[in-house]
């Protein structure tokens, strides 16, 4: 019996919060649909589309576009009604009107009778259906009938209700008497009262009032004049003032300034089934779905703590205080920032200078100083009994159970995030208080319908966050207090949103689809199955998209993409209309997306249309263009053909004529140009050996009685030195002979003075021998070596001269096993040259190559090669000589063929052998190049004309 009385009072306490809060709401001026302020009915459509009575004519909104349909005349509309085949029509003064679409989708106004006509109806009072067939009422001219688009005037009076007359509501539950304009029932069963002067009363099932809805909580208007039920979960309204939309029944309500809630909300508690709110300016009480203000706290409440021996505590700046209902208690006057209990009658409070702790007793308070940590804004308990405290900046310090003493243990981020539990839910923010989402016991483990819910407050910055139970939370911030029921039924979330695309522009001009949607217009798929191809000179497409989602707190978000334009779909946005341009020739597809508030996808429109190729580009004219040019080149080409042939007759003609003239001037101008050839070739030879002749005699004669005046004395010190170191050798053996009669000292002295003397002969005589080679070089160079030229077989005196190297080396060929190599033609090649003269200059550049082989078998032992090989080719005899000897540097390659340059020593060679080769081989018109590297090998390429 007493968990029974449990329950129903829990029942009881449930029902008594099921209202609280205001709907959330929103209202439209003039300014923002584009109409008059006076609206007189609202009808909810298809695909998303709402209608509204409007003052200047027939105002619709597909939930992105408002647009107006205006009447002919002077005629307003004020009543709207909906067939059961989802036709549209209007009514009004001196107007009754169908609401249809035009050949490109465009929503229109068909006036059937319009004050433009001479018969006038008067103002309608009401459209109805019966029996599919479409009545009017007017207070004049009584009831018609609608058929074939004509009215016909009835006597038979069927259903009718003036909607025009207010009914008076009797007081009960506890309603009071008003003046109803005009009711609805919801789909849940909840009744939506349109009153004058008293606002949206909304009703239950059973009849008592949940929300009031009035100008005090923001409405535009206290007297509504109709009402609408939306498939997408939300009520429309018109008034005098403008049009508003009520998001019921919500799983989401709320109290915000208009109800009396100021503030930024800090904190939110439970407390004996009153709910009490904190903020920025003082704390507040909900009584009744009431908020009212609790006087004696005006300044900043921080934090409310309900006490495990169900005490409610409210840290403020005022100091702390103990709350009873409306009646407070101040338990300190220091400023107060966060609360944790230890035990009954036991706080540690966080302040501006430090953490205290406050006992009560039953006629004592004690508050003793704990910690000495600036401005603490949180206090909290781990599951180990140890106390966490948080300060302003994000440090942390720790207090074991049983132990006052606070440790610093670390620190979190500025903006650190939001946090509250309740058992095994979590409810949390990122660090900047947004993005608020819940999970049970893992972070992984994420409720879907809650976070669903939970994503269309994303964008709101939370400051705290209340749990009642897992289905039941409140959040406060700078919005408010937002009360979110996860239990409640929510015909926005219950709805599953579309996307449409609700108009198609070419060249933003020119309308092609107006977005009435029948449903024979689409596939399964969401495509349109009409596949539009525009005219080539179409530039630029637009589209228009909305959605029938009700923007619950977050507008919703579109995302877009064209299949032959785009390669990505567009990154989502809350624009709901998109141009393309500079559009080439082709097929495309325009695809279009929503996300709701609650973060769920709408599925795929699409839009399929063609710009089709210009005629100039059709595969016809394509065909014509290249008949036409292959017609144009075969006549420009039959002309020219029959031009180039007669002029081809005239020149052969031409031709003939001057060729024989050419060819005997050319013949003419040959032999002319072959004798001046060859007296020039022979006029620069002899220029260059007169030059070289008149250079060689000029230096001969400055030289050559020089060198005779240096070499006789130069003849007597060799001989003399000779004899004298035979004398020197005479004196040495009388020593000898008398050593035994000398003083040894004296003989000793005399023996070194005889050695000194032998040794100075010795190298007179050597010095004087190197430079009679030197001055018989010189007289060598200055030799005339103009002889007398004959022909002479080549190739044999490449082989003599091979034969020679191999007898006058033959020891050290045999010693170091020198390879000798040879490479000549088989036949005899003759040229005009001195034997002598390129014999000897074939012999100095082998004795080179042996020198060579020689000082580097002295260093080390190894396979020697020399050869001799010849090419024939051009008129000209190559020679090659090479050897793979010490090589030659590079840096001395371009001296090596100057007067008296060498890398022997003096007594080994004067300088002047590859000199003469040079000369020799030039006066012979050739010449004479080397390669060489050092270490490896040495090569001569000597070239030859050939006779």
């Amino acid at each position: 019996m007493r968990n029974t009385c449990i329950t129903l009072l829990l029942l009881i306490a449930v029902s008594l919060r099921a209202n609280e809060g205001i709907p959330f709401f929103r209202n439209y001026t003039s300014a923002e649909y584009g109409g008059h302020n006076r609206n007189f009915d609202v009808v909810s459509g298809n695909n998303g589309m709402t209608y509204f009575a409007n003052f200047e004519g027939v105002l619709s909104f597909d939930n992105s576009t408002w647009r107006m349909i205006y009447t002919p005349g002077y005629s307003r509309i004020t009543r709207l009604f909906m067939d059961s085949k989802g036709t549209l029509w209007a009514g009004g003064y001196n107007i009754v009107a169908k609401i249809i679409t035009d050949s490109n989708r465009r929503v229109i106004l068909k006036p059937i009778v319009s004050d433009t006509e001479q018969s006038k109806i008067g103002e309608i009072q009401d459209i109805f259906e019966e029996n599919e067939q479409i009545f009017f009422y007017t207070r004049e001219k009584g009831q018609y009938q609608i058929s074939s688009d004509t009215i016909l005037k009835i006597s038979k009076s069927y259903h009718y209700r003036n909607r025009d007359k207010p009914y008076t509501v009797i007081p009960a539950n506890g309603l009071r008497e008003m003046e109803i304009n005009h009711s609805i029932c919801l789909h849940n069963g909840w009744k939506v009262l349109a009153t004058q002067n008293e606002g949206l009363i909304i009703l239950d099932n059973k009849g008592k009032k949940l929300y009031a809805i009035t100008e005090a909580n923001g409405l535009c208007s206290n007297n509504i004049n109709r009402i609408a039920e939306s498939d997408n979960g939300c009520i429309w309204g018109v008034t005098d003032n403008g049009i508003f939309k009520v998001y019921v029944p919500s799983m989401f309500s709320h109290y915000t300034p208009s109800e009396n809630l100021k503030g930024e909300v800090t904190s939110i508690q439970r407390y004996r089934n009153q709910l009490y709110i904190g903020t920025l300016r003082g704390l507040y009480v909900v009584n009744n779905g009431t908020v009212f203000r609790i006087p004696s706290i005006t300044q900043a409440c921080w934090q409310l703590l309900l006490t495990t021996d169900n005490k409610l505590y409210a840290a403020t700046s005022e100091g702390l205080f103990e709350v009873e209902g409306f009646q407070t208690h101040q338990l300190t006057k220091s400023y107060a920032l966060s609360l944790a209990s230890e035990a009954p009658r036991q706080l540690y409070v966080g302040e501006m200078n430090g953490v205290y702790r406050l006992s009560i007793r039953q006629r004592k308070t004690e508050y003793i100083k704990v910690a000495d940590i600036d401005k603490v804004v949180q206090l909290s308990w781990d599951n180990l009994g140890g106390l966490i405290a948080k300060n302003l900046l994000g440090n942390l310090y720790y207090k074991e159970k049983d132990n006052d003493k606070f440790i610093p243990v670390g620190n979190l981020p500025d903006g650190s995030c939001v946090s509250s539990n309740l058992g095994a839910m979590v409810w949390h923010t990122d660090s900047e208080g947004k993005n608020i989402y819940v999970f049970s016991g893992q972070v992984e483990n994420r409720p879907q319908k809650q976070n669903e819910c939970l994503r269309a407050l994303k964008e709101k910055t939370v400051r705290t966050i209340y749990p009642e139970s897992d289905s039941l939370i409140w959040i406060g911030g700078d919005f408010g207090a937002i009360r979110v029921d996860f239990s409640a039924k929510d015909a926005a979330y219950d709805y599953m949103p579309q996307v449409f695309i609700r108009e198609v522009t070419l060249n933003a001009d020119s309308l092609y689809f107006g977005g009435n949607y029948l449903k024979e217009d689409w596939n399964e798929e969401g495509r349109y199955l009409d596949v539009p191809s525009y005219s080539s000179n179409t530039k630029s497409v637009s589209f228009k998209f909305s959605t029938d989602a009700v923007p619950v707190h977050r507008d919703v978000e579109y995302q877009y993409c064209l299949e032959g334009y785009d390669d990505t779909w567009s990154s989502w946005t809350g624009i709901s209309e998109k141009t393309y341009t500079n559009l080439f020739y082709g097929s495309y597809t325009f695809k279009v997306r929503m996300k709701d508030s609650f973060g769920r996808y709408s599925s795929i429109k699409k839009f399929h249309f063609k710009i089709l190729w210009p005629f100039y580009l059709k595969w016809y004219s394509i065909f014509f263009y290249i008949l036409l040019f292959v017609s144009l080149v075969f006549l420009c080409i039959r002309w020219r053909l029959r031009k180039l042939v007669k002029e081809k007759e005239t020149l052969e003609r031409i031709v003939v004529s001057r060729t024989r003239q050419i060819v005997k001037q050319k013949n003419e101008i040959e032999e002319k140009s072959e004798n001046l050839g060859k007296a020039l070739r022979e006029l620069r030879q002899t220029q260059a050996d007169l030059v070289r002749q008149e250079k060689m005699a000029t230096v001969g004669k400055l030289t050559k009685g020089l060198i005779d005046r240096i070499l006789n004395p130069l003849n007597y010190i060799n001989n003399f030195s000779h004899l004298s170191s035979e004398l020197v050798n005479d004196l040495r053996a009388n020593f000898n002979s008398t050593e035994n009669n000398m003083n040894k000292v004296i003989w000793e002295d005399s023996m070194d003075i005889l050695d000194m003397m032998a040794s100075n002969l010795k190298k007179i005589e050597e010095h004087g021998g190197n430079t009679s080679r030197i001055l018989k070089a010189m007289e060598e160079v200055l030799k005339d070596r103009n002889r007398q030229k004959t022909k002479i077989d080549i190739v044999a005196l490449c082989r003599h001269s091979l034969d020679m190297l191999n007898e006058y080396y033959k020891e050290e060929i045999n010693r170091m096993k020198v390879a000798l190599h040879a490479d000549f033609p088989v036949e005899t090649f003759m040229i005009q040259g001195n034997e002598e003269q390129l014999g000897k200059t074939l012999m100095s550049l082998l004795n080179n190559g042996m020198y060579a082989l020689l000082k580097k078998y002295a260093k080390n032992a190894y396979l020697p090669e020399i050869g001799i090989s010849m090419e024939i080719g051009n008129n000209l005899v190559t020679i090659h000589l090479k050897d793979n000897g010490i090589g030659i540097e590079e840096s001395i390659l371009e001296q090596i063929f100057d007067p008296f340059f060498t890398t022997k020593t003096t007594g080994e060679a004067a300088g002047v052998g590859l000199y003469l080769s040079k000369e020799i081989i030039t006066n012979h018109n050739g010449n004479i190049q080397v390669y060489s590297c050092k270490d490896e090998y040495t090569e001569f390429i000597i070239n030859l004309p050939i006779e």
